[in-house]
């Protein structure tokens, strides 16, 4: 006997570190009709482990997070699990991290300002057609189109930097204050408070000592020159 196509469910892993994000997401898309949330993790070695022993259709992942994030567990599903396609969701993007994931073959992406309603289109999207175009996604298209040689720097643990995180991080190594740091990069307070977060989690830092090592390992500076910033 035939099954109903009606009634096949979409089987999603969901990869988020933060608990109640986690959780709520996990919550929110099992009441979907047509998904079937069939993992909750927290980190890409857990995602790899899970889907050995039960293949989702669509993973649904968080990019910074601690362990394996989520830019290396794309480069894993993509040589183990072709199949399988990913959606991205993260409160830290940025164009040039927008656009590796989507020469990483990510099919869709939703930033922090994301509607559950969005999300679970993009995921019945996604499942049939491969894709999804939402209005961030196709604003990252275009502005790469346009000026294509606008390039991040990737990091050799494969995170991508932009300009002005390497300026950011210079600064913090010279021992700037906010205020300063904020007027020189032309940001409010409240913005740079939170961009220094972003750039902490994205580089898997807990403090400024933190990624100062990280800036002087990944020779983005040099106790032996000067720092410039322009």
């Amino acid at each position: 006997m035939n099954k109903n196509p009606s009634s096949h469910k979409i089987k999603v892993s969901l990869i988020e570190d933060i608990p109640y994000v986690r959780n709520h997401l996990k919550n929110d898309l099992s009441e979907s009709k047509g998904i079937s949330v069939i993992h909750a993790l927290a980190n890409g070695f857990e995602a790899i482990e899970a889907i050995k022993n039960n293949v989702p259709e669509i993973i649904l992942t968080d990019l910074f997070m601690p362990g394996m994030d989520g830019i290396e567990l794309i480069d894993v599903i993509n040589k183990t699990h072709p199949e399988i396609k990913i959606i991205v969701l993260s409160a830290y993007l940025t164009p040039m991290i927008t656009i590796k994931l989507i020469e990483k073959g990510v099919c869709a992406i939703f930033d922090k300002d994301f509607k559950l309603p969005e999300v679970v289109k993009g995921i019945f999207e996604v499942h049939k057609n491969g894709y999804y175009f939402n209005e961030y996604f196709s604003k990252a298209m275009f502005d790469h189109i346009k000026d294509p040689d606008k390039k991040g720097h990737l990091m050799p643990d494969n995170i991508i930097l932009t300009d002005d995180d390497i300026k950011m991080m210079k600064m913090i190594c010279l021992g700037w204050q906010n205020l300063p740091m904020a007027d020189k990069l032309f940001l409010t307070i409240k913005t740079l408070g939170r961009d220094k977060k972003a750039l902490l989690i994205k580089t898997n830092c807990k403090t400024d000592a933190e990624l100062i090592f990280y800036a002087i390992r990944n020779k983005i500076v040099s106790i032996h020159e000067q720092i410039i910033i322009d």
